[in-house]
């Protein structure tokens, strides 16, 4: 649960670090975060202003795919 929490990694990434499947690590989540949530402090995600909004920056560059030439 701290690797999730705190790496932000996925739950496909999880379930192969364990081999589970990642519908699996998904069931645990929801019974372990109640109990994980009333020990540590989780918080969620803030709420952005405007200043936030206006410094937000989003890298939304293309990236080449190569494709199999036609024959």
């Amino acid at each position: 649960m701290a690797l999730l929490l705190y790496s932000y990694v996925t739950q496909e990434f999880i379930g192969y670090l364990f081999s589970i499947h990642n519908s699996q690590i998904s069931r645990f989540i929801k019974k372990l975060e109640p109990i994980v949530s009333s020990i540590v402090s989780i918080t969620k995600s803030k709420k952005l202003s405007k200043e936030d909004i206006e410094v937000l920056i989003i890298d939304a560059t293309e990236q080449a795919i190569e494709r199999p030439k036609k024959k």
